[in-house]
């Protein structure tokens, strides 16, 4: 099984998936969509709204897949074990399902049941949203961590604004530890540093 997430700044898909001799890899792959004929017709689907569509591999098409996969693609940082696994299979059959955030994908070495891809789509809308309610959630702590910032912010700049002295930035300083070290930014300590080019 796979998850294509599309990237619209990149133009292509961070790919993560799990099959039987490794689970869960510790990393996505990113696929240009320039990269490849499967690829690209995997961006055209997903660009063109494709509700579902299937893919099928095999003998020379299929070896010069896993040739671009494995020595041109990110997927030639998977394990030895993994890419010979997948290189010794002569068949594979992708089927896909498009989602808002790109493609959910399954992946056989036998022509995948009519049944799979009734179901296919409905792990996509589940997938869907599920991750659009994460996104909003991401958003909102992004949005929550910058007011932290830019009150700290404030913070340091009304206690510099009320220096009268050099003196006073004894006290700057330690309102500037105080708010870093309340966004976890440091906690070991801060300085001001005054350069006096004559010395």
């Amino acid at each position: 099984c796979a998850i294509l997430l599309a990237d619209e700044v990149r133009e292509g898909f961070h790919l993560w998936f799990s099959v039987p001799t490794n689970p869960l890899l510790p990393e996505s792959i990113f696929l240009h969509h320039g990269d490849n004929q499967v690829i690209k017709k995997c961006w055209k689907a997903y660009q063109e709204q494709t509700a579902q569509f299937r893919l099928e591999l095999e003998g020379e098409a299929k070896e010069k897949w896993d040739e671009h996969l494995f020595s041109t693609t990110n997927m030639q940082k998977l394990p030895a074990e993994m890419q010979q696994a997948i290189r010794s299979e002569k068949y594979v059959m992708f089927s896909f399902a498009r989602m808002r955030h790109g493609l959910i994908e399954a992946i056989s070495h036998q022509p995948i049941s009519a049944a799979l891809d009734e179901l296919l789509p409905r792990f996509a809308k589940v997938f869907e949203q599920t991750y659009t309610r994460f996104l909003d959630l991401q958003r909102a702590e992004e949005q929550a961590r910058e007011k932290e910032i830019q009150l700290a912010l404030e913070r340091v700049r009304r206690k510099t604004m009320a220096m009268h002295k050099s003196a006073d930035l004894r006290d700057v300083v330690y309102v500037m530890f105080q708010q870093v070290s309340a966004l976890d930014l440091a906690d070991l300590g801060c300085n001001i540093n005054l350069f006096h080019p004559e010395n």
